[in-house]
C-alpha cells in the first residue's frame, strides 16, 4: 500500500493504495461498480453529481472483463500450443483463469483527493448558493484530476529514468551496506530472522538500539534486493514491459456538498511483460507498483499539484503544496510493522520507566523528610500534647457521665 501527504494549511494532496482497495474476484468488481457509479445508491448518494473522467463507472466489470480477456487471450493460445497434454492447457477464459489463481489482484482500485476537508468548507458554500459557479468549478476540477490521472498511469513511459535511477541507486546503497557486514555479522542476522518474534524482540533488545537497527537495515536490504532481482525490475523497466491500464475513473462530488471533498475513484489494470515460466504477460499488482515506482509516482503528482494550486488561485487561495514529505512507498513487510510496534512499544515502556523513575524519586523524598530530625522533634511534640490531653478528657467525660 501507499499514502502520501502534502499539507499547508488547508491543503494536501493524497494518494492512496492499499490491501482493502485489491480487487481479486467479480465480486468486488461489483461491488465497486455499484458504489462508483452510485447505482441502487444508498441515503445520502448522489448519482448525478459524479462524474466519470475516464471509462463508465457503469461499466466496470464489462469493461475489466473485456480487456483482460482481450489482451491475455493471446498469450493463453500461444501457451496452449506448447502444452502436449490436454490436461495442461487453460480452457477457460483469461478473466476466469486469473480469477481462480490464488493471490492474483484482477484490478487495483486507487483513491486521492486534493484538499483537506476544511479546504473546501468555503468553497462549498459558494457552490450550494451558485448554480453557475458550481458548474465551472466542477469543470476545473474534473480538468484538474483527468491530468493527474493520465500522468500517474504513464509513469512508466514518461517518468522511466527517474525510476532506473530510484532502483539502481537502491541496490547499489543495499550491496554496500551488506557487503560492509562482516561473516559473522550475516550469520548471526539471518539466524535472528528465523527466530520467534518473541524471541528474536528479547535478543534485539538486550543488544541495544545499535544492533537493532543494524539489524532492520540488513533485513531490508537483503529483501529490496531480492525483489529488484527475483522480479527483474531492473531490465523490465529498462525493456517497458510494466503497465497500467485505465478502466473507470470517476470523479465524486456528492458528498462534497455535504461534508467530504471532490475525490476521485481510479480502477486500474496492472499487467507485466516478460514471464519465463506460464504466460509471458500476466497481472502483475507487485511487481507494477513497487515502492520505486510510487516514490516517483508521488513526486510527479506533487509537482502537479503544486502547479495547479499556482495557477488555480480561485480554488486554492488559501492552499499551498510544501516540499514532498517522506510517505509510505510500498506494503510493508511483516517485519517492518514488527519494528514498528516493537520500537512504538519500547518507546512508551520508557515513558513510563521515567515516569514511575519520577515518581518514586518523589516518594524518596518524602521519605526522607518525614525521617528528618526536624520531623521527629515535631512529631514527638504532638504525641507529648496528645498524652497530656488524655487525663482531662478522661475526666470531663467522666464527671459528665456522672452528673446524668
Amino acid at each position: 500500500g501507499c499514502k502520501a501527504s502534502y499539507i499547508e494549511r488547508n491543503l494536501c494532496f493524497r494518494y492512496r493504495m492499499r490491501k482493502e482497495h485489491a480487487v481479486c474476484d467479480r465480486k468486488k468488481l461489483k461491488e465497486i461498480e455499484r458504489h462508483n457509479s452510485r447505482r441502487k445508491c444508498s441515503k445520502g448518494y448522489d448519482g448525478v453529481l459524479n462524474y466519470d473522467l475516464f471509462g463508465k463507472a457503469t461499466r466496470i466489470v464489462e469493461d475489466t472483463e473485456n480487456f483482460i480477456n482481450e489482451k491475455f487471450q493471446p498469450f493463453i493460445d500461444e501457451y496452449n500450443e506448447k502444452q502436449s497434454r490436454n490436461d495442461r492447457k487453460i480452457n477457460i477464459s483469461p478473466f476466469d483463469f486469473f480469477e481462480k489463481k490464488s493471490q492474483t489482484q484482477i484490478a487495483v482500485e486507487t483513491i486521492f483527493q486534493i484538499g483537506r476537508k476544511e479546504l473546501w468548507d468555503s468553497m462549498r458554500k459558494l457552490c450550494l448558493n451558485d448554480e453557475i459557479f458550481f458548474q465551472g468549478f466542477k469543470s476545473q476540477i474534473n480538468d484538474i484530476y483527468l491530468e493527474i490521472i493520465k500522468e500517474v498511469s504513464e509513469i512508466y513511459s514518461d517518468h522511466k529514468i527517474e525510476i532506473l535511477q530510484k532502483m539502481r541507486s537502491r541496490e547499489k546503497e543495499c550491496n554496500l551496506l551488506i557487503d560492509g557486514l562482516s561473516d559473522e555479522a550475516i550469520a548471526n542476522f539471518d539466524a535472528l530472522e528465523k527466530m520467534d518474534s518473541e524471541d528474536r524482540n528479547l535478543v534485539l533488545h538486550e543488544e541495544g538500539d545499535a544492533y537493532r537497527e543494524n539489524y532492520y537495515m540488513y533485513i531490508d536490504a537483503k529483501k529490496d534486493l531480492a525483489v529488484l532481482k527475483t522480479n527483474r525490475l531492473i531490465e523490465r523497466v529498462e525493456n517497458d514491459q510494466l503497465h497500467i491500464e485505465i478502466i473507470n475513473a470517476s470523479l465524486h462530488f456528492d458528498e462534497f456538498l455535504k461534508e467530504g471533498s471532490p475525490h476521485a475513484h481510479i480502477i486500474v489494470v496492472p499487467y507485466a511483460d516478460g514471464y519465463t515460466r506460464g504466460l509471458k504477460t500476466q497481472l502483475a499488482k507487485s511487481l507494477v507498483f513497487n515502492k520505486w515506482m510510487l516514490e516517483v509516482s508521488q513526486e510527479v503528482v506533487h509537482d502537479l499539484s503544486k502547479r495547479e494550486v499556482d495557477e488555480n488561485p480561485g480554488l486554492f487561495a488559501d492552499g499551498e503544496i510544501l516540499p514532498k514529505q517522506k510517505g509510505r512507498n510500498r506494503d510493508f513487510s511483516k517485519e517492518m510493522y514488527i519494528k514498528q510496534k516493537y520500537e512504538a512499544m519500547e518507546k512508551e515502556t520508557k515513558q513510563l520507566d521515567e515516569k514511575i523513575s519520577k515518581q518514586f524519586a518523589e516518594s524518596e523524598n518524602l521519605t526522607e523528610e518525614a525521617n528528618s530530625p526536624k520531623i521527629k522533634r515535631e512529631l514527638d511534640e504532638v504525641i507529648k500534647s496528645a498524652e497530656a490531653l488524655k487525663p482531662a478528657a478522661s475526666n470531663s467525660t467522666q464527671k459528665k457521665f456522672l452528673e446524668r
